[in-house]
C-alpha cells in the first residue's frame, strides 16, 4: 500500500476531530466576547447616564440661579411681571378668597408679587426652583410637582391657572394640556404664554431645554379639541422682534448667546435696561384693548404669544 495513502487515512479522522474541537473553542470565546462586549457596552451606559443625570442637574440649578438673578433685574424678566400682573388683575378682580395656581412658577417672583391679592400658589417641577423660591419669598406658598397627576389637586376648585413659558418644555404639549382642562372646574380660566416662530430659534433655547416655538395656529392646535374657548390670543414683546431675530440670527451662526451658558439672561447697563423695560411693557395697553373685546388690536409678530381661555361646561368645545 502507498505509504502517502496511509497517513491520511489515519490522520483524516485525527485532523478532523482536532479542527472539531478548535471550532467549538474558538466559537465559545466568540461568545464570551459579545457577553464581554455587551457587559462593557451596559457599563459604559450607565457611566453615560448618571453622567447626563448629574450634568443635567447641575445645568438646571446653574440655569435656576442665574433665572433667579435675572427676574430681578432683567428687562425682559421685569415688563413681563407688570404685563402678567395687569392682565390678572384685568381678568381676576382682585380678591383675596380668589384661587390662583401658577403652574411653572420658576423662582417664585410672579407669585410673591400677587400673594398680597390672591390665595395664589406656585408650582414647579424642579426642586431647586422651588427651594429658592421659598428662601426669596418665605410668606408666599410654593410646592414641588412631577406631574399633572400631582397638579390636579391644587386646580380642580382654582379660578385662574397661570402657565408662564411652561408648554415649549413638556414633549407631549396636547396631552399635558388636556389634563390641565380635565382637571379644572367649568368656568376656570387660563392664561398662557409660549415663546413664537422657530426662525429665532437658537442655543437659548436648546440650553433652557424647549422642544418647539409656536405660531398663533400651531398653538391654537394644542387646544383644538379640548373643552375650553379661546377668547384672545397675540403675539406680544413685538416692539424688539426686529432686534431679538438679528441677535438670535448671529447667536444661530456662530453658536453661542450673550448670557451664561448660553443664556439671554445678560442684563445689559441700567439706562439700556430700562429703555429695553419701558418699551416691551409698553405694549402692555394693547393687549389690553384685546382682553376688553377689541379685535382689530393685538400684535402680528413677536417673540413670545399670550393667550386667554376659559373650561367650557362638560362635553363642550370651542
Amino acid at each position: 500500500a502507498n505509504p502517502a495513502i496511509l497517513l491520511l487515512v489515519i490522520e483524516c479522522p485525527l485532523a478532523w476531530s482536532r479542527w472539531t474541537e478548535l471550532r467549538a473553542f474558538l466559537n465559545a470565546l466568540r461568545k464570551h466576547i459579545v457577553a464581554s462586549a455587551k457587559l462593557v457596552r451596559r457599563k459604559n451606559s450607565k457611566i453615560r447616564a448618571a453622567k447626563r443625570y448629574f450634568q443635567g442637574a447641575n445645568m438646571e440649578a446653574t440655569v435656576f440661579e442665574q433665572h433667579q438673578e435675572a427676574e430681578v433685574h432683567h428687562w425682559w424678566f421685569a415688563a413681563r411681571l407688570d404685563i402678567f400682573s395687569a392682565l390678572i388683575r384685568h381678568l381676576t378682580p382682585s380678591d383675596s378668597s380668589m384661587k390662583i395656581v401658577d403652574i411653572g412658577c420658576g423662582t417664585g417672583a410672579f407669585v410673591a408679587k400677587m400673594s398680597d391679592e390672591y390665595d395664589i400658589t406656585g408650582l414647579d417641577a424642579s426642586p431647586d426652583a422651588i427651594k429658592m423660591a421659598c428662601k426669596n419669598y418665605p410668606s408666599a406658598s410654593f410646592a414641588v410637582v412631577n406631574d399633572t397627576n400631582e397638579i390636579r389637586p391644587y386646580i380642580k376648585d382654582t379660578d385662574l391657572v397661570s402657565m408662564f413659558d411652561v408648554l415649549e418644555h413638556i414633549e407631549k404639549d396636547h396631552a399635558y394640556l388636556k389634563n390641565i382642562v380635565d382637571a379644572l372646574p367649568t368656568g376656570g380660566k387660563i392664561l398662557l404664554t409660549v415663546p413664537a416662530n422657530m426662525n429665532i430659534w437658537g442655543v437659548q433655547d436648546v440650553a433652557v431645554g424647549h422642544f418647539r416655538r409656536y405660531t398663533l395656529e400651531t398653538l391654537s392646535a394644542v387646544w383644538q379639541d379640548l373643552p375650553v374657548t379661546c377668547h384672545w390670543q397675540t403675539y406680544y414683546n413685538a416692539r424688539l422682534y426686529p432686534l431679538i431675530y438679528i441677535a438670535r440670527a448671529f447667536s444661530r451662526k456662530f453658536g453661542v448667546s450673550v448670557g451664561k451658558g448660553n443664556l439671554d439672561y445678560f442684563v445689559p447697563p441700567k439706562p439700556i435696561n430700562a429703555f429695553l423695560k419701558w418699551l416691551f411693557a409698553g405694549e402692555l395697553p394693547t393687549i389690553l384693548k384685546l382682553a376688553n373685546g377689541d379685535k382689530r388690536t393685538g400684535y402680528s409678530h413677536g417673540v413670545s404669544i399670550i393667550a386667554f381661555l376659559t373650561k367650557n361646561s362638560e362635553g363642550a368645545e370651542s
